[in-house]
């Protein structure tokens, strides 16, 4: 399977993506710093290599392909991603629940990537956004493995395959 092969819909501006257009089908998704045809980032490399830090500097000095997921239901899974500042949550009336911490760390690290997107902008909202992508699948589990070795997307924490650099790359 390769990206190319799936009929992607999107680019969607994430912070005014209207969900009611997800499918509430199987699929997987991407969130891109771009609004341009999804392509591959550059391979990761292990944090031990010498050039890791160069290489993971010049990735975050471009837009890049942020994260790869997959979702039984898409139109369920992709609505906690849109990130809401702490004040505009709203909450019930009662003693506060017992907090857990997000067990979903996708989701953590692309609330922690919009937040710093807000804080930094200066430029119109949409020119600086997060780009939502999905795709249907009857296979999300093995498409979404598939999809984060072929694109290798920054925020993602499994699957990721890293590599040692070559010495002749500076």
């Amino acid at each position: 399977m390769t990206y190319t092969a799936l009929d992607w819909q999107g680019p969607y501006p994430l912070a005014t993506c209207d969900f009611a257009k997800v499918p509430a089908k199987k699929g997987v998704y991407a969130f891109t710093e771009y609004k341009t045809a999804l392509k591959p980032n550059e391979t990761r490399l292990f944090r031990s290599d010498p050039k890791y830090i160069f290489r993971t500097e010049g990735q975050r000095g471009t837009p890049c392909l942020l994260y790869i997921g997959k979702a039984t239901t898409l139109s369920t899974r992709l609505r906690g991603y849109r990130f809401k500042p702490y004040l505009e949550i709203r909450r019930r009336s009662g003693p506060p629940s017992r907090h857990q911490a997000d067990r979903h760390k996708g989701r953590a690290l692309l609330h922690a990537a919009q937040y710093f997107a807000d804080e930094n902008s200066t430029d119109s909202k949409i020119e600086n956004s997060i780009f939502l992508w999905w795709a249907e699948t009857s296979t999300p589990e093995t498409t979404e493995m598939a999809l984060i070795r072929e694109l290798h997307p920054v925020l993602n924490t499994v699957g990721i395959e890293l590599h040692h650099s070559d010495s002749s790359a500076p």
